[in-house]
């Protein structure tokens, strides 16, 4: 199935030293018709340098803005993740905050800014791992080079850059206080602005938190397989969940094995998958990012054991997969990640994960997403090897700020907390029991905890109904 095929190898989660973009300034906000299916007061675009080392050539940024209904606070921006993902597909948000201004946009490269990076990558499926791992390297590197045939500085879209494009539409806008709201990628994106524009800033949430300094292409793995073991263990130690799915873990190896011996042909939305073991763990790995995806995986698993052909349709991994799909600018992410995570690991640390665990490396390691060997592959082939900025490195800074994960998040794990807090004097760290990826947005206690947050950044934060959560499999 192609769409799976895409998103399982991207891995799925979106220049010049700092002190050079402080200074610089955007245009003004220029305003157009706000389009269909956008819920916000005003739309535009804000026009930046593509490159602020060479600032004499422009590119835009499409900018929501919703404004307050009773003007009582600073306004929010909110950082969307990926990286590539359509932030202004979240101006529906700005509902949640009546009293300030609400920016949502999509960062250099995606979605309705200009230029946008986005590759068809629908032909690049198979049912061989190999042969689609290989088919996407081909067409994401073509549409590279018809990037660069188009004048369009491939080096240039990165975090470092996006983040003094933030700077720029607070400019823009006229406003000298901002907080941050980042979630996956957008947490990312959030420490860059952090590192360089502190000063400007009153609070910053960050939700499904990826700390700078760590070497995520090697380190992506072994959050996938702690999160899986987890949902093992909580469906074995809960009386209902262990009488109808005994021996769970058992049960998914065994799975595996004869999945790779026999492959299950299953019907995912209107196309037909060839499910082998590999190609499994892949839909497990999907299924984790929710909790409700997490509720279902038991049910999952046993109706593939038992052969059913429709065990996803109507799943959250069905409804994901078609989200996902038509929501990422690929070219983007692959920008923002070559010269802002691969150039910071090595093939020799990835492969050392596969020794390790060799089991999610046959179903990763063709892939050209963060954990796959084509990944490297494909930055090589785009010519973004060279490390952007500071990216690796921890930000240190004294604004207020709540950091959010979920207890079992696939690829944001709660372990990051620490490793990202370290330099942030003045913050706190939630970890959501029964929780996955973006918690401030996938659940009542959590929305409740950022409302809180938000309201009175520096006021003890009532953080209890985070312990109360739990995983109810169905």
């Amino acid at each position: 199935m192609k769409k799976l095929f895409s998103i399982i190898f991207f891995g799925i989660a979106l220049v010049i030293s700092a002190s050079n973009v402080s200074g610089q300034t955007s245009s003004a906000f220029e305003k157009v018709v706000c389009p269909t299916g956008i819920t916000a007061t005003s739309c535009g675009f804000v026009s930046v340098p593509e490159n602020r080392g060479k600032p004499e050539k422009k590119i835009k940024l499409f900018v929501t803005i919703t404004k307050a209904k009773t003007q009582k606070q600073e306004p929010l921006f909110f950082l969307a993740g990926g990286p590539g993902e359509h932030g202004s597909q979240y101006a529906v948000l700005a509902t949640a905050f009546p009293t300030r201004d609400f920016i949502a946009f999509d960062q250099r490269g995606v979605g309705r800014s200009q230029p946008a990076l986005d590759c068809d990558t629908t032909a690049a499926g198979s049912e061989s791992s190999i042969a689609a791992g290989d088919a996407l390297l081909k067409t994401l590197t073509t549409c590279g080079e018809n990037w660069k045939t188009q004048g369009i500085d491939l080096s240039a879209y990165n975090a470092t850059e996006s983040a003094a494009d933030v700077n720029d539409i607070r400019l823009a806008l006229g406003y000298e206080k901002i907080s941050l709201y980042g979630v996956s990628y957008g947490t990312r994106l959030a420490q860059e602005v952090m590192r360089t524009f502190s000063p400007s800033l009153k609070s910053v949430l960050i939700d499904s938190v990826i700390p700078l300094q760590i070497d995520r292409v090697a380190d992506t793995l072994y959050s996938i397989d702690e999160a899986l073991k987890k949902v093992f263990a909580t469906c074995k130690a809960e009386a209902d969940c262990n009488n109808r799915y005994p021996n769970l873990e058992a049960e998914y190896q065994n799975l595996y094995q004869a999945l790779n011996t026999k492959p299950l042909e299953v019907t995912l939305g209107k196309e037909k998958l060839l499910m082998s073991g590999n190609t499994m763990q892949g839909i497990v790995f999907i299924s984790m990012y929710s909790a409700f995806g997490i509720a279902e995986l038991p049910q999952l698993l046993f109706g593939l054991k038992a052969g059913r052909a429709n065990v996803l349709q109507g799943k959250f991994v069905e409804n994901f997969l078609n989200a996902v799909s038509t929501g990422i600018s690929s070219g983007a992410f692959f920008t923002h990640e070559c010269r802002g995570e691969f150039a910071f690991s090595s093939l020799a640390q990835l492969r050392r994960t596969y020794v390790a665990l060799p089991q999610w490396a046959n179903s990763f390691s063709s892939s050209v997403g963060i954990a796959g060997e084509r990944g490297f592959t494909l930055c090589q082939n785009l010519g973004l090897t060279t490390p952007s900025g500071l990216e690796n490195t921890a930000v240190t800074s004294p604004v207020r700020t709540l950091l959010m994960a979920g207890e079992f998040d696939p690829v944001t794990p709660a372990r990051y907390l620490a490793i990202a807090s370290a330099g942030l004097n003045n913050s706190v760290s939630v970890t959501m029991k029964g929780g996955a990826h973006a918690v401030s947005l996938s659940s009542q206690c959590g929305l409740s905890i950022m409302l809180a947050f938000f309201a009175n950044p520096e006021a003890p934060l009532d953080s209890k109904c985070a312990n109360q959560g739990s995983i109810r499999f169905q």
